[in-house]
């Protein structure tokens, strides 16, 4: 499960996968109406290229396109061409036999070229000929005219507001607009009520419209808009335009003649400037329209159409002309810059989107995302989402990502199919982030956890716990091992001791003393945590070492006395490599003294083992692991009773009881505590096995036992006696012999016999901490 060590402030990484998949979930509700969300169109963009359109062999409506394309351009002419070319090239195809015309080139406002436009602007008015020149150019035909006569011979449509206004998410891209009730649409409410107004999506005209054109044909947008990706994905079927409403290019083949649309406003939805239509009847067929007013592109598996360079239509040739017949076609120019928009299958040009457009609509074909899809795809994605996120909880790894994948799968083919039968649009994206993100965020929260937990470590535990509990902690998986544990502990206490005359030299130096603390210090550090040892600092800059915690270790008695012995070879070594390092280098990059302070310094080191508390005791990277307990203040007492006894490092009994048979240990003395009544022995750890396998050390050994057991029985007759052996014996400590021989000469002073020494002997070494 989760981890729970995280800091309090941390804690929401644990709720992490939730908050992901709630976060995919409300994206999903708020944009369930919206178009152009992705990764939703481009999976949407794969399910028509998989499951295209069809096209029937026998239809009413065929399109077909006449192209101006740069050859055109080269042989008929600089572009633009003036509407008299446009007007011949729309004869030239009412001749080669064309039902109707869609002229997708923008003919709002004045042309260019007509005279009396070249009369108005081009010719300079200053001088009395250039003035009769203009005047007499502008009494020529207008273009227009020309152009609106083309017009009026077959069924036609022309184009307008290539742009538009905004945005139509916006609300600032919608008028109400005054539906007439003799214009090509017709509004019926789903009740059966009727309506005179609809909100309709606002063109961008560049001009008016000539009254001639407008009265020959029927106006029309053109406009595309994109997603915000660029693509062209849905195309607007109606607009408002000049304050009433105008079909979509693509819708105005149907409009042609007496022909009339029906248009059924939503229920629901109103925007403040009226109701939206959400589906067109055309020619019996319903178009499903989406809040945008726009109905989505379905391509077939090809789509080409027929198209006809202009140039050969102009020319007259009848093979080209025969492609055109029975046909509606649409004029279009690719020679511009925005002639041509990105569709999902690949680059276009206006015309053939508006035609594939109108084709679909003629063939009754419309792609539905329905308003309760959002809410499927939610209810998907929790449940799908908190399964894989419970899997990956309780199961491996490999087998909740297994799942994930096959589930993935499973639902994106689900609703490819689901489409390919009916038409309805699916998102499968929510369900599949859901399912990836709630994985995701168990792997974040984790990793986040480990890097945060391990940050905490390293700033509170590094250098403080062994390797092997550190690697652990940081893998995240023994977070128990910073719980709290009662008990066997084996505590070193352990510290550096200089003589007085040494620390008076420091007092001016002050640094140089700390670096060597530091320096001591730190190699006594490492050897206790290379001995498997949890590391403390106590009063004085003392070193506490810890065995048997965090982790249990059977042998963590013989492990905290190897580390001793070791600490013992780790000094000698230091004092070694200063000595040679003050040899080779000036003085005053080593540091002044310290080489003396190594040799003269003395390791005082005291181990105990009791049952006591261990833990951290802190919070964050103020924290530190430590340890409670008798053992403590023993192990405190014995380093401190060091310096008293001779050897190094002294132990307690549980230790030499464990130990006795593998290390080299000497009877020292027997102390009491405080006000505990119980005697306590302590012992003298001064070697190796291999060091007491030889015989000056048993010898030693044997005599200093005999003379703690006399000294405890009370016979001075017989101490005196050990004791002179024990300085015969070379090795011997002297502190220890001159502590007993204080002893001895302070009881002879207060008691001259044995008998005396009888008398409410106690023969303990009484310690107050």
């Amino acid at each position: 499960m989760f981890e729970t060590k995280l800091t309090p402030q941390h804690h929401w990484l644990t709720i992490l996968p939730v908050i992901i998949i709630l976060v995919i979930v409300g994206f999903t509700l708020a944009t369930s109406v919206r178009n152009g969300i992705q990764p939703r169109e481009g999976f949407f963009d794969l399910f028509m290229r998989l499951d295209p359109r069809d096209v029937a062999e026998e239809d009413s409506f065929t399109p077909a396109i006449v192209m101006i394309d740069r050859e055109s351009v080269e042989r008929v002419g600089q572009w633009p061409w003036p509407r008299t070319v446009i007007a011949e090239l729309v004869d030239s195809i009412r001749a080669a036999g064309a039902t109707s015309v869609i002229v997708t080139l923008p003919v709002e406002g004045p042309d260019p070229l007509s005279p009396e436009v070249v009369g108005r602007y081009w010719f300079n008015r200053s001088g009395d000929e250039a003035g009769a020149i203009a005047d007499a150019v502008s009494r020529l035909p207008s273009n227009d005219v020309t152009f609106a006569r083309s017009l009026s011979r077959l069924p036609t449509a022309v184009a307008l507001g290539q742009d538009t206004y905004t945005s139509l998410g916006s609300g600032e891209g919608w008028t109400r607009t005054e539906i007439p009730a003799d214009g090509w649409l017709a509004v019926a409410a789903g009740d059966g009520t009727q309506t005179d107004f609809l909100a309709l999506p606002i063109a961008s005209p560049q001009g008016q419209l000539a009254a001639n054109i407008e009265a020959n044909a029927t106006p029309s947008v053109s406009a595309l808009p994109a997603d915000g990706d660029g693509v062209v994905r849905r195309v607007p079927l109606s607009w408002s335009a000049y304050g009433r409403p105008l079909p979509s290019t693509a819708l105005a083949p149907f409009t042609l003649g007496d022909e009339q649309v029906t248009a059924l406003p939503h229920r629901s939805l109103v925007r403040t400037s009226g109701r939206t239509i959400s589906r067109m009847i055309v020619r019996d067929h319903e178009i499903i329209l989406d809040r945008q007013n726009t109905a989505a592109l379905y391509f077939p598996s090809d789509t080409g159409l027929q198209s006809v360079a202009a140039w050969r239509i102009l020319s007259g040739g009848e093979t080209w002309s025969s492609a055109l017949e029975g046909n509606t076609v649409f004029i279009g120019e690719n020679v511009t810059g925005n002639s041509s928009v990105e569709t999902a299958r690949g680059e276009m040009s206006r015309a053939q989107v508006l035609a594939l457009m109108a084709d679909q609509i003629a063939a009754g074909d419309t792609v539905v995302r329905p308003e309760w899809a959002g809410f499927l795809e939610v209810a998907l994605a929790l449940v799908l989402g908190v399964a894989a996120t419970f899997l990956v909880l309780v199961v491996p790894g490999v087998y909740a990502a297994g799942f994930t994948a096959v589930m993935s799968i499973l639902t994106f083919v689900g609703t490819w199919l689901f489409f390919s039968r009916t038409n309805l649009l699916i998102d499968p994206s929510p369900v599949i982030f859901a399912m990836i993100g709630g994985q995701l965020g168990v792997v974040i929260s984790r990793l986040a956890g480990a890097v945060l937990r391990d940050d905490a470590v390293r700033g509170a535990f590094h250098g403080s716990l062994p390797p092997s509990s550190m690697s652990k902690l940081q893998r995240g998986r023994a977070s128990h091992l910073l719980d709290g544990v009662h008990r066997q502990v084996t505590v070193l206490s352990c510290a550096v001791r200089l003589p007085d005359r040494m620390l008076d030299d420091y007092k001016d130096e002050p640094e140089q003393y700390m670096a060597y603390l530091a320096q001591t210090n730190d190699r006594l550090r490492q050897t206790i945590l290379n001995m498997g040892g949890a590391v403390d600092y106590g009063d004085d800059g003392r070193l506490l070492g810890y065995w048997n915690v965090p982790e249990e270790d059977p042998d963590h008695a013989e492990k905290a006395c190897s580390c001793a012995l070791a600490m013992i070879e780790e000094v000698n070594q230091l004092a070694h490599d200063t000595e040679m390092a003050q040899s080779v280098r000036p003085a005053r990059l080593i540091g002044r003294g310290m080489s003396a302070a190594y040799d003269q310094g003395r390791l005082e080191i005291g181990i105990a083992s009791e049952t006591g508390y261990a833990g951290p005791v802190g919070r964050g990277n103020r924290n530190r692991y430590t340890a409670i307990g008798p053992a403590v203040s023993f192990a405190n007492v014995l380093r401190n009773r060091s310096r008293v006894y001779g050897p190094a490092v002294i132990c307690d009994e549980t230790v030499f009881t464990a130990l006795r048979h593998q290390f080299a240990f000497l009877d020292l003395d027997v102390v009491k505590v405080n006000d505990d009544p119980q005697p306590r022995p302590v012992y003298g750890l001064v070697g190796n096995p291999f060091l007491k396998a030889s015989k000056s050390f048993r010898v030693m050994s044997d005599t200093q036992r005999a003379l703690v057991i006399a000294w405890r029985e009370g016979s001075i007759s017989a101490s005196e006696a050990y004791l002179k052996q024990l300085e015969e014996i070379p090795g011997a400590h002297q502190a220890y012999i001159d502590l007993f021989r204080k002893r001895i000469d302070r009881v002879r002073r207060e008691r001259t016999s044995d008998d005396e020494m009888a008398e409410q002997w106690d023969g303990t070494e009484q310690i107050y901490i």
